[in-house]
C-alpha cells in the first residue's frame, strides 16, 4: 500500500503559498487611484466563502489544524482584498455601477473633400528631370 500521508501537509503548504499569492493584488488595490474598479467583488466574496468553508472542513471534518490554518490565511487575504476595495470605492465614489452612456459615441463631422484643383493654391512641382521635354523621334 502506498503512503499517502504527505498529501495533507503538501496541500496545506500549497494553500498557504496561494494565500501569499494574493499579496500583489492587495498591494495593487491599496495603490489604486480609481477606486479599484477592476476588482470583481462577487468573485472575491465567493473565494472568501470557499476558504471559510475550507477552514471548517480542515478543523471539523479532517481534524487538521494545519489545513484549517492554511485556508484561514487565504480567507484573510481575500477578505482584506474585499475590505480595501470597498474602502477605495467609497473614497473615490466608485461603489455604484458605472453609468451607461446617454447615446452612442458621436464621430466628429466629416470634412468635405476639396477637388484636386482646389486642394492647394501652391502645387508641388515635379523634379526638373521629369519636367524636361520628351525627346522627339528622329
Amino acid at each position: 500500500m502506498t503512503d499517502l500521508s504527505w498529501i495533507g501537509p503538501a496541500f496545506a503548504l500549497a494553500n498557504s503559498l496561494r494565500a501569499l499569492s494574493f499579496v500583489p493584488q492587495i498591494l495593487a488595490v491599496a495603490r489604486s487611484t480609481d477606486g479599484a474598479r477592476d476588482i470583481a467583488l462577487v468573485t472575491w466574496s465567493i473565494w472568501t466563502a470557499t476558504n471559510l468553508l475550507g477552514v471548517a472542513y480542515g478543523a471539523v471534518v479532517a481534524a487538521d489544524g494545519l489545513l484549517a490554518l492554511s485556508f484561514a490565511a487565504s480567507a484573510l487575504a481575500c477578505g482584506l482584498t474585499i475590505a480595501l476595495t470597498v474602502v477605495k470605492r467609497l473614497r473615490f465614489g466608485a461603489l455604484s455601477p458605472r453609468p451607461a452612456p446617454d447615446s452612442a459615441p458621436t464621430r466628429p463631422p466629416a470634412v468635405a473633400a476639396r477637388p484636386a484643383s482646389a486642394a492647394s493654391p501652391r502645387r508641388l512641382r515635379a523634379p526638373s528631370a521629369a519636367r524636361a521635354r520628351p525627346a522627339t523621334p528622329s
